[in-house]
């Protein structure tokens, strides 16, 4: 089944319409975050993969995003975390940087990880890592 397919079965939508979702899944991860918050992992994927007849791949991702513990903050934790000690003098280059990428469009994400900020339009073109204490 397309995703579009999968999206429309599960929430009656279709299209840019439900904006909760995952796009590649278009299965609601805020809900399924407050459904399985004690689950664990094994738990999740195989309800999924059974239950609604997610693959494997897209399974896994929505259980880790379920499972993502409140104490990471979201993309705060996540910038917190990268810019802590000698790298927060980088800080507000990067906010800067930010302000400029917003502008772009409302169709541009902002996608922060462990060690970088990835820049999407679709596709990544944009990566933000501070590599050391002293550049990007």
């Amino acid at each position: 089944m397309t995703s579009n397919g999968f999206r429309q079965r599960r929430t009656g939508l279709d299209g840019e319409e439900h904006r909760g979702d995952d796009r590649q899944t278009g299965f609601d991860l805020g809900w399924t975050r407050t459904q399985h918050r004690s689950s664990k992992h094994g738990e999740i994927l195989a309800w999924l993969k059974e239950t609604h007849g997610i693959g494997h791949g897209y399974a896994n991702f929505i259980a880790r995003e379920a499972l993502k513990s409140d104490e990471e903050g979201g993309d705060d934790g996540l910038l917190a975390a990268q810019f802590a000690g000698p790298k927060a003098a980088l800080r507000p280059i990067y906010d800067q940087l930010i302000k400029v990428v917003t502008t772009l469009g409302p169709d541009v994400e902002i996608a922060s990880k462990k060690n970088n900020v990835s820049i999407r339009h679709g596709k990544q073109f944009a990566l933000l890592q501070p590599s050391t204490a002293t550049r990007w």
